[in-house]
Order: structure tokens, then C-alpha cells, then sequence
């Protein structure tokens, strides 16, 4: 048996009304239900939390399970719309991250002709009342990403890669949302995943490199909707001073953070963060006829900041030094 906790929920998000119902369904898969009511706008739930639940929820996939799952999604949801390549266009695109920076930098979204997002940052400007993104991008297989659609707005464009949950297609498509499928591919496992592709899909499709997270994949989305001018927000691969991970309420595991100082100026960060400067250096700022702005004062911006200058060292492992650890030696 576990403790029991009470959860009090606003069943008014915002401006987007939830019944008890839906809470309910949100809360099941996390805990034992032992008691609800309602009062006004709030509901109110005893709970028990369900062992390893959490767990779970938050397990990788295996490499055999990841192609499963692909095989079955493509299967079930054959009639989606599938990712192409659009003609290229010159809006400014706003790719959206969650960073704790967001709550600083979200105003000047306004000024960009469209909008992507990832992670929470949909339900964060869905609050924050700027505008409705017209696209959102999900690539994460596990399970506790359903919840970064919970609020889905008819007008927004759903890209989801198809190792994504099968819950988070079926949610979208019940409420008749715009749902397009694209395919990822990851590099330990590129050939099996390339050739499984090949034999389910009738016309031949064109797979996006997965990378350390969303944000960066959102740009290569981007640039296959032919955007080439990219304004990024709440990308800024380091964490608050006050060891906030996130730009608020997360279902993920928070990172280990490590200290770093680039620039003069010292950076909480962790590996993850550090390998996604990578992923942008290496994979995504080559990309031909591609303009980014980089917003906030973050450890991307600041790595970009070395790149103007030195392109030698923003590209070597140099670029930053450790603060109190030691750098781990390449194998």
C-alpha cells in the first residue's frame, strides 16, 4: 500500500474548460483513485500513487521495441498524411523550446510570421495567450509525452514521428486534429529502422536524423516545410540558476546538471544539453541557405557567439571548460 496524497486541479485551464472526467483520465494511469468531488471550478482527488507507474511511463524503448512500434503505428494509421518537402519560403519561424529562459524571451514570438513548438511549450503559450502555435513536433517514444497534447488546438499542425505513442496519434485523431506522420531514424540502429520503412510505405520516405531533443528535429521539420529564416526560443541548453530545468510543470526526469563556463561566463548545464550544442553546431547550422537568430543569452547563443569568431574552436571539444569536475576524455 502507498500514502495516500490529495491533488486539487483548476478544471478551467486558461480559457480551456477540463471536466472532472478528463482529469480523472490524465490522473489513472499515474495513481489509485480512492476518492473525488468537485467544487466550482476545482476537483479534488485522494490518491495512492501506482508502484514503478512513474517509472514506467518514463522507460526507454528497446531497439526491437522501437521497430514494433513504428511497424504498428504505420499499420494503424496508414491514412495520415505523411512529411514531404514543401517549397521553400522566406517567414521567419519561431522553433519554440522549454527552457526555463522561455519566460523571459516568449513576448518577441509575436513578431515571427509562424510558430513551432515542442515539449510544454504548447500548453505555455497556449496560457501565456501570444498566439496558437500553427505547428507542434513530437519525436519521443515514451509514454508521459502524451501529455504535451492534452490541450491540442484545431488550428495547430501535428508532426509526430512515428516511433511516437500510439496514444498520442490516437488522442489527435479522435478530435479530428491535423496530424501529419514523418520517420526518424537514430545511428545505432539507422539500417533495420531505413529497411522497415522501405517495406511498409508505398512511396518512398525521407527520414529525419533523430537528435538529444526536439528542438533540435524541429528545425530539420521546419526546413522540410521549406522554412529557411529560424528564430529560436527557449533553446538555450542550460538551466536557471536556481536549477529550474524546465519553463514549468514537466512529466520528464530532470537532468544532472553540471557547471560549466564558456565565454567568461559560468553555465549550469548537463551532458544531454552539451550534446545538443553539438547536434545544432554540427547537423543543423551547416545546412545550406539556413539564417538562425538565437534568442536569450544562453549557452547556445553563447557558443554561437565563438562561432562568429572562431570557427576552429566553437567546433573543438574547447569551446567550454569544466567547473569543479573533469572533463570526461572521448573514447
Amino acid at each position: 500500500s502507498g500514502v495516500q496524497s490529495r491533488i486539487r486541479v483548476d478544471k478551467c485551464f486558461g480559457s480551456l474548460p477540463r471536466p472532472a472526467t478528463w482529469w480523472t483520465a490524465q490522473l489513472e494511469p499515474l495513481f489509485e483513485i480512492t476518492n473525488h468531488w468537485c467544487f466550482g471550478q476545482e476537483a479534488h482527488y485522494v490518491v495512492v500513487p501506482r508502484p514503478l507507474a512513474r517509472k514506467q511511463l518514463l522507460q526507454p524503448l528497446s531497439a526491437d521495441a522501437r521497430l514494433e512500434r513504428v511497424r504498428s503505428n504505420i499499420t494503424r494509421f496508414r491514412s495520415l498524411p505523411r512529411l514531404g518537402l514543401c517549397p521553400d519560403n522566406d517567414m521567419i519561424l519561431a522553433v519554440v523550446g522549454y527552457s526555463p529562459f522561455l519566460k523571459e524571451q516568449w513576448i518577441d514570438i509575436a513578431h515571427c510570421d509562424q510558430v513551432m513548438t515542442t515539449s510544454g511549450a504548447y500548453d505555455f503559450l497556449l496560457q501565456k495567450g501570444v498566439r496558437i502555435p500553427d505547428y507542434h513536433v513530437e519525436c519521443d517514444p515514451r509514454e508521459h509525452k502524451v501529455a504535451f497534447i492534452r490541450n491540442s488546438q484545431p488550428h495547430t499542425h501535428f508532426h509526430l514521428a512515428s516511433q511516437c505513442h500510439p496514444k498520442m496519434f490516437a488522442n489527435l485523431v479522435s478530435r479530428r486534429r491535423q496530424v501529419t506522420m514523418w520517420h526518424s531514424f537514430t545511428d545505432d540502429d539507422a539500417k533495420r529502422q531505413a529497411a522497415l520503412i522501405t517495406e511498409l510505405e508505398k512511396v518512398q520516405q525521407g527520414m529525419i536524423a533523430g537528435r538529444t531533443n526536439a528542438g533540435i528535429v524541429s528545425i530539420s521539420v521546419g526546413r522540410a516545410l521549406g522554412f529557411k529564416n529560424f528564430h529560436l526560443f527557449g533553446m538555450d541548453c542550460c538551466y536557471s540558476e536556481t536549477g529550474e530545468i524546465w519553463a514549468g510543470p514537466h512529466t520528464g526526469v530532470k537532468h544532472k546538471m553540471v557547471r560549466v563556463v564558456c565565454e567568461g561566463k559560468e553555465y549550469w548545464t548537463s551532458e544531454l544539453m552539451l550534446e545538443s550544442t553539438d547536434d545544432f553546431f554540427r547537423s543543423v547550422l551547416v545546412m545550406p541557405g539556413v539564417t538562425f537568430t538565437i534568442h536569450g543569452d544562453g549557452l547556445l547563443a553563447a557558443r554561437m557567439r565563438i562561432y562568429k569568431r572562431d570557427q576552429q574552436l566553437a567546433l573543438s571539444p574547447e569551446w567550454w571548460q569544466p567547473v569543479g569536475f573533469t572533463r570526461r576524455k572521448a573514447a
